[in-house]
């Protein structure tokens, strides 16, 4: 902020830019600012007495939490993209302005910092990026301080039992998959929900109705094929030839079984190290299509604690009371409310998903995990047909979660490899023929997705509703740790997560 610093110009401009899109109160405020903060660094400036000292920065904290104030009431006023970049812009500056007066970047105060500048990343727009990315480093070597790092440790260590990511498949992994997946032509694979009791006597109607679920899930198998497999990761020709040309997904058998997270992500242990203070985006409810989708702002640390392993603490809740209510827990008249709780917790479990989040890009360390593959260099002819831009860039995508989160049903206009890194996944795949069979959205904004949730593939109003959904040719495939798939361009996809899972998708035009 002082005269002749390289960022001093361009705050000058955003004061013109806020003053250009109708916010003239903002400017007024921000020019009021930056005499507070000019005055701050003006090293000839006279050195305040104590209280001069604290009411400066009081009056400095004010104006700038009014700019912060100013700046969300933008970001959170209509949709999100269609906030003029200087609104950001301001959100990241007022935000740095505020953790800097107030001695934000002590160890004492370094997480609250922390989790006002990860906002600020995850919200803010660019022209103030590099010092962003200063400031967020300043914080975390201050949270990294022995005396704090300690601190940390010895509260974790008694919040959570340790699992390791990817250690609680199912014991049987098709029932819990889409009707049809992988084959299964048996009527004992169809999803749990639609599992009929066990009766002596069947009604006639219930008779018709599982006849027609097993003939569903017949036609749902005959119309499946596997997924082309490379047992080993191919040279980068015979990728190009047998899978890009032909626009043909493909299995890429232990691709990541050399990066280091490989091994290191496993451990949420490592996991809360290196990125546990940070904040995160994460999508609540169904998945993202669902009436049920929202989004929320919360540290890595309680992300993992509220949806990845919240099952594992539960079920050691259980059974210890178990063998204290001797098997009749619920119906125990001295049943504590903690452990009815503890129960209820469990059989209405709220999904939670850290999804197509540029986590790589927000934790570096968390980069330095991880090999590029260099089947994100190959480019075809064809992909600039139609205006497409080729400019060599390749976007990295983080996708974190327990067991049953769910990508619906869409389709990218990008080349893209899913790595999967921990735990398994299931992926469903139609061919961009197959579209008339899909039923897609009609709203723009969702034009790319369809309307059928295959899990209810098997349900009478389904086949009325999406009549020709049964008989689309696809593809599946099940993702081991380690392994990638290749989706072309334009192919339809379905993605489930088996187990707990972390996964790296790259997405190169």
């Amino acid at each position: 902020v002082a005269p002749g610093a390289p960022g001093h110009a361009r705050l000058a401009t955003l004061r013109e830019r806020l003053r250009c899109v109708g916010g003239a109160s903002a400017e007024r405020t921000l020019a009021l600012a930056l005499e507070h903060l000019e005055k701050r660094a003006r090293p000839e400036s006279a050195p305040p007495t104590d209280g001069d000292a604290s009411e400066a920065s009081r009056s400095t904290i004010r104006v700038c939490d009014v700019l912060v104030d100013l700046a969300w009431e933008k970001l959170h006023t209509g949709d999100w993209k269609d906030v003029d970049e200087a609104w950001r812009d301001l959100y990241v500056m007022a935000s740095m302005a505020v953790a800097d007066a107030r001695g934000g970047f002590a160890p004492a105060r370094a997480a609250e910092t922390l989790a006002s500048l990860d906002r600020a990343s995850l919200l803010g727009g660019p022209t103030f990026r590099d010092e962003l990315e200063r400031a967020i480093a300043h914080a975390q070597e201050a949270m990294e301080s022995d005396a704090f790092s300690k601190k940390r440790t010895r509260k974790r260590r008694t919040r959570l039992v340790v699992r390791a990511l990817g250690d609680d498949a199912e014991d049987d992994v098709v029932a819990a998959l889409p009707p049809g997946s992988l084959g299964a032509r048996d009527a004992k694979a169809v999803s749990a929900k639609l599992k009929q009791k066990r009766e002596t006597k069947t009604s006639e109607e219930d008779t018709e109705t599982n006849h027609a679920r097993r003939a569903t899930l017949i036609r749902l198998a005959s119309a499946r094929e596997p997924v082309a497999t490379f047992a080993s990761p191919p040279s980068l020709e015979r990728f190009l030839t047998d899978a890009m040309a032909p626009g043909a997904p493909a299995v890429l058998k232990g691709l990541a079984r050399a990066w280091p997270a490989f091994a290191k992500w496993r451990d949420p242990t490592y996991l809360r190290a290196v990125a546990g203070a940070r904040t995160v985006p994460v999508e609540t409810g169904e998945h993202y299509l669902h009436a049920t989708h929202a989004r929320e702002l919360v540290t890595l640390d309680a992300f993992l604690d509220e949806y990845v392993f919240v099952e594992n603490a539960h079920d050691e809740r259980e059974e210890s009371f178990e063998k204290k209510a001797a098997g009749d827990a619920l119906r125990n008249s001295e049943t504590s409310v903690s452990d009815r709780v503890c129960f209820a917790k469990k059989s209405t479990k709220k999904m939670g998903y850290l999804a197509q989040h540029a986590l790589l890009d927000q934790i570096p360390k968390l980069s330095n995990d991880v090999i590029v593959p260099d089947y994100c260099s190959l480019t075809l002819e064809k992909d600039s047909d139609g205006g497409a831009r080729r400019d060599g860039s390749i976007a990295t995508r983080a996708w974190l979660g327990p067991r049953g989160t769910v990508s619906p049903t869409h389709r990218d206009p990008t080349h893209n490899l899913l790595v999967q890194v921990c735990g398994s996944k299931y992926v469903r795949l139609w061919a961009p023929v197959q579209e008339p069979n899909l039923y897609l959205f009609s709203d723009p904004k969702r034009a790319n997705a369809s309307r059928a949730d295959i899990r209810d593939a098997l349900d009478e109003t389904f086949a009325k509703t999406f009549p020709k959904f049964s008989s689309a040719s696809f593809s599946d495939a099940l993702l081991e740790p380690g392994d990638a798939l290749y989706v072309p361009p334009g192919w339809f996809h379905y993605v489930q997560s088996v187990t707990s899972s972390f996964s790296v998708s790259f997405w190169w035009t």
